[in-house]
């Protein structure tokens, strides 16, 4: 479901460790089963209680990180002097991108006024 990684690499367990989040460690995977496993374990990354539907969201749109980058975020990348990592891969559906959400209606909801 998850896409190959490149050599050296490791995929971020994006509910059990993930990373820029304060006090945590980051953790990270080779396996693409425990990858996918923790993506899903707490409704789809690091923000509980969401939903069933967000594991497969974090995948076409969001990312694991919720940087707007499809994907699992990867261990390989640098950090800004604020301290803030920034992945330089993100390993997305074998399918690609918006495979299970059309990118067009990503967001099934919307404001509504009773005016």
């Amino acid at each position: 479901m998850v896409a190959p990684l490149q050599a050296g690499d490791q995929y971020n367990l994006a509910c059990s460790g993930p990373i820029n989040t304060p006090g945590v460690t980051p953790l990270f995977t080779t396996d693409p089963v425990q990858a996918m496993y923790d993506l899903f374990s707490c409704s789809g990354g690091p923000v509980n209680g969401l939903g069933r539907n967000y594991g497969p969201c974090h995948l076409d749109y969001w990312g694991s990180d919720f940087n707007g980058i499809g994907g699992i975020a990867g261990q390989e990348g640098t950090t800004d002097g604020q301290g803030v990592f920034t992945p330089s891969q993100y390993y997305p559906s074998v399918l690609g991108r918006n495979a299970f959400f059309n990118r067009q209606f990503h967001s099934l909801y919307a404001w509504r006024s009773n005016r």
